[in-house]
């Protein structure tokens, strides 16, 4: 998918990291920043692409030798020239090279043993192929993606609640974030809030608005750590729905993955 034009599509701040990388490919940004900024995404998506692979069949060494390869590959400046231009979203980005790269090798080498000798596709050759990325194929597959999103989801979630935690104790309120944190999720009725009130020795009104402003930052550092996946502002609502969705049905995700 091309990058809409500047003049068309509002842009989020330079400093989000996937419009770090985009901005040095289009030679206008810092490249040591847009390293280390593509360096912070590749982290993030790590363990996403780790259990997405796992869950095509892969064995646990064969699948963290095949993340370390696609990291590895992904991160070329001959595949990234390409792909800063087509995907304003990492996650697009990173999901698309990961399914072409699997499902490709498996329509070309079925026959081979999982991690047996593997040698990934051209990259480039995807890209310039224009052509869609593949989709689920199957139930195992349809199930991997899944597993992908469900790690995706973790992952932001545990960025921002770190986030959350840090500023809690730069305040000297390491108990009260403890205490605070289940209310991210549930209500803030009297009843519930009752409890931690009782635990702190705050009135019952102030731990309700501290519940309040904590729940409110919470979800501007997961909108945060979203943003810092795209280089295009009108895509983050698509973004947060897509997460909102993932969250809302965790419990079958996670059900699925002890399987």
């Amino acid at each position: 998918m091309p990058d809409s034009p500047a003049t068309k599509s509002p842009r989020l701040s330079p400093t989000t990291r996937w419009s770090l990388v985009v901005a040095a490919g289009r030679e206008v940004g810092d490249p040591e920043e847009a390293r280390q900024a593509l360096e912070q995404l590749c982290q993030m998506y790590w363990r996403p692409v780790l259990q997405f692979i796992r869950a095509r069949g892969y064995a646990e060494a064969d699948a963290q030798d095949l993340t370390q390869d696609f990291f590895v590959r992904f991160s070329q400046d001959a595949f990234l020239e390409k792909a800063r231009a087509r995907f304003p979203r990492f996650r697009s980005l990173i999901f698309s090279a990961l399914r072409h790269l699997l499902y490709d090798r498996a329509d070309h080498d079925g026959a081979e043993k999982r991690g047996g000798g593997l040698q990934f596709l051209s990259l480039e050759e995807w890209l310039e192929s224009e052509s869609a990325p593949p989709g689920p194929a199957n139930e195992a597959a349809a199930g991997a993606t899944r597993l992908f999103d469900y790690e995706w989801a973790a992952v932001v979630v545990q960025n921002a609640l770190a986030r959350l935690e840090d500023e809690w104790l730069a305040r000297g309120k390491p108990r009260h974030f403890a205490v605070l944190q289940p209310f991210l999720t549930t209500g803030g009725e009297s009843p519930a809030c009752a409890e931690p009130a009782t635990a702190l020795g705050l009135p019952l009104g102030t731990v309700k608005a501290m519940i309040h402003r904590l729940r409110g930052r919470y979800r501007t550092l997961l909108r945060e750590e979203v943003s810092q996946t795209l280089a295009d502002a009108s895509d983050l609502q698509d973004e947060l729905r897509h997460l909102r969705q993932i969250l809302a049905s965790l419990p079958e995700i996670a059900a699925e993955r002890a399987r």
